[in-house]
């Protein structure tokens, strides 16, 4: 390996990196092909952004990876009217935890909705806890439970097999 690279290395493993102004934290969506991902803003804004040629075979990114991105003035290529953006810095967990402990990390869109829902859920759960306490007290007043509420179907992919009781010294009363 290069000495290059091996310096980019030790900087996607080594650096915290803290976004300027015209940078901003964005989480990959969909890998495009070759160099090009879709990502996502905080604000929910799905853009592409170019991978720079320095991460080739260096970094690999996936969906739901974290990355650093700067809005480009000006690409060149034909593919420069889709692309908006290049990637400034891969962020992995040590980043990202150390982003969230000096309060500079964004709160994207649908993290925003899955922590509400995560909150109306564990709502929904105490009162059906509640619900449940009345109903296990109804139940055990009762107290007549079915043992065949509890069976299984059977599994239709395996073979039933049947054995016959009968000897077989019935075949052989001939002689």
């Amino acid at each position: 390996m290069s000495k290059a690279r091996k310096h980019v290395l030790q900087q996607v493993e080594n650096d915290f990196p803290e976004p300027t102004e015209d940078q901003s934290i964005a989480r990959v969506v969909e890998t495009r092909g070759q160099n090009i991902l879709e990502v996502m803003l905080p604000s929910g804004e799905k853009i592409l952004t170019m991978i720079p040629t320095k991460y080739k075979k260096i970094v690999w990114f996936k969906r739901g990876d974290y990355v650093i991105l700067e809005r480009a003035r000006q690409l060149s290529g034909s593919a420069s009217t889709k692309v908006q953006s290049v990637i400034v810095f891969a962020l992995f967990a040590m980043q990202i935890k150390s982003l969230k402990e000096e309060g500079k990390w964004p709160v994207f869109v649908d993290e925003q909705k899955a922590e509400e829902e995560k909150q109306a859920s564990k709502e929904e759960e105490n009162e059906d806890e509640s619900q449940d306490q009345e109903e296990e007290e109804e139940e055990d007043d009762e107290e007549e439970e079915d043992d065949d509420d509890f069976d299984l179907p059977a599994n239709p992919n395996h073979v039933r097999v049947t054995y016959d009781d009968s000897s077989s010294d019935d075949d052989d009363d001939d002689d």
